[in-house]
C-alpha cells in the first residue's frame, strides 16, 4: 500500500522533441467526485503513452498517425478538485490570487469548484506559455472530465465561447491559447436525481448534519479501527469487485484528510440540485443550431468567424449515475450522426460496449481502453495541425 506522502495533488506528465516549439498540445483533466487525481493516475499515464507512442500503444492503429511529429510538445495535466488535497491545506483566506468566490474556505460547491477549475486552466496555461518562441502558435487545449467532472467541462466550454465572443472579462485578451477540444467521460450533465443512484441519493444526501457526522465516523475509523487491522474498512469503501491496493491506499488518504469527506458530501449534495436540465447553448456550446430549442438560451449569439470546441461523449451503457432514458435523449438531439452530413460541429457520442463500470479508471484494462479512445479522439481533433 503507497504511504499517504507519495500521493500527489497534481499529475503531469510532458514530452519534449527537438527542435522549437511552435506547436503545443495541453489535456487537461477534470476528475469526478472524490476529486482526487490520484484515483486516475494509471489512466493518465496510458493516455499520455498513446498520444505520444512513448510505450505500448493501446489503439495499435495510432503508430501510423503519429501526434509528436506534428505537435513536438505535449502536456498532460490534472489536479485534484479544491477541498479535497491530499498534501496540501487550503490556502488562507486572505489568499486574493483565487477567485473570490472560494475565499472562505472549503467545502466548496459545484459553482465554487467550477471556477476553481477555470482558475487553475488558467494558471495552467500561463505557466506553459511562459518562455515560448515568439512564433509560437496558440497553446491547444483539449479538456478531458470524468463524471460531474464532464459538467464541469461543459461550464468551462461555455465561458470560454462567451470569452472569445468577447462578452467575459477573466480571460487574458494576450492569452495565446484556445480550448479545442472537451472529452466528457461518463458524463453525468442531465438529470442526476433520475439515475438509479441518484434516486437514493437525493435523500440520503438531505439528511441534516450528514457532513459531519460522515467526517465523525471517518475520524472513528481511522484513529480505532485502522491501527489494529481488525477491518480493512478503506477496501470496503473503493468502488469495483476488488480494487487495488494502490487505491485502496487513496481512499484510506483521502478519509484521514481533513477535509476529503466533507468536501465529497458537501458536492454531491449540490450536484443533487444543479444538474438538471439540458441547460447550453445549442449552437454555441453542442456545435449545432436547432430549430427546435426546448433549453434555457444563453445570451451568446452564434458567429460563424468563433472557432467551437468540439466534444466528444463516452457513456456508460448502465451507468448507475447516469439515467439511460435522459442518456438517449441527449444522443438523439445533440449527437452527430454516423454520415455526418449536415451536422456541423455536433458531439460525437459512443455508448460502451466493454461493460465498464462508472468508476472507469479503477480498472487498468477498463483505463487503457478509454484512454486509447480519448487519444485517437485527440488525434481527430488535432492531428492534422
Amino acid at each position: 500500500m503507497a504511504p499517504p506522502d507519495s500521493l500527489s495533488d497534481f499529475i503531469e506528465y510532458k514530452y519534449r522533441s527537438d527542435g522549437p516549439h511552435t506547436k503545443r498540445l495541453l489535456i487537461f483533466f477534470l476528475p469526478g467526485n472524490p476529486g482526487v487525481v490520484e484515483y486516475y493516475r494509471d489512466f493518465l499515464s496510458d493516455l499520455h503513452k498513446d498520444l505520444t507512442n512513448d510505450g505500448p500503444v493501446t489503439q495499435p492503429s495510432a503508430r501510423k498517425d503519429s501526434l509528436q511529429e506534428r505537435i513536438p510538445h505535449i502536456t498532460t495535466y490534472g489536479h485534484s478538485l479544491a477541498g479535497f488535497e491530499l498534501q496540501a491545506s487550503w490556502p488562507s483566506s486572505r489568499d486574493e490570487s483565487w477567485p473570490v468566490c472560494m475565499r472562505d474556505g472549503p467545502p466548496f460547491d459545484l459553482y465554487q469548484q467550477i471556477e476553481g477549475v477555470k482558475f487553475r486552466l488558467n494558471e495552467a496555461v500561463r505557466r506553459y506559455n511562459d518562455r515560448v518562441d515568439d512564433d509560437a502558435e496558440p497553446l491547444k487545449v483539449v479538456l478531458v472530465g470524468h463524471s460531474v467532472g464532464s459538467y464541469m467541462l461543459m461550464e468551462v466550454v461555455d465561458w470560454w465561447q462567451r470569452e472569445i465572443a468577447g462578452e467575459g472579462k477573466g480571460l487574458e485578451k494576450t492569452a495565446k491559447w484556445e480550448v479545442v477540444s472537451g472529452v466528457c467521460l461518463f458524463p453525468t450533465v442531465v438529470d442526476i436525481v433520475k439515475s438509479p443512484k441518484g434516486k437514493v441519493m437525493k435523500w440520503v444526501l438531505a439528511i441534516p448534519g450528514l457532513q459531519w457526522a460522515a467526517w465523525l465516523l471517518a475520524t472513528l475509523l481511522t484513529t480505532l479501527i485502522s491501527p489494529i487491522r481488525i477491518w480493512n474498512w478503506p477496501a470496503e469503501l473503493t468502488p469495483g469487485s476488488n480494487p487495488s491496493s494502490a487505491n485502496t491506499a487513496i481512499t484510506a488518504a483521502l478519509l484521514h484528510s481533513p477535509l476529503g469527506v466533507r468536501q465529497t458530501i458537501h458536492l454531491a449534495a449540490d450536484e443533487m440540485r444543479q444538474i438538471q436540465h439540458d441547460k447550453w447553448h445549442p449552437s454555441n456550446v453542442w456545435g449545432a443550431s436547432d430549430p427546435d430549442i426546448d433549453i434555457t438560451e444563453t445570451s451568446v449569439k452564434a458567429s460563424a468567424a468563433s472557432p467551437r470546441t468540439k466534444l466528444f461523449f463516452y457513456w456508460g451503457r448502465d451507468d448507475y449515475w447516469v439515467d439511460n432514458s435522459s442518456r438517449d435523449r441527449v444522443i438523439e438531439k445533440r449527437a452527430r450522426r454516423v454520415d455526418g452530413a449536415g451536422q456541423g460541429g455536433r458531439p460525437t457520442m459512443v455508448v460502451d460496449r466493454h461493460g465498464m463500470d462508472h468508476c472507469f479508471s479503477l480498472e487498468r484494462a477498463h483505463g487503457k481502453i478509454v484512454a486509447g479512445q480519448v487519444a485517437e479522439w485527440v488525434r481527430e481533433v488535432v492531428g492534422g495541425s
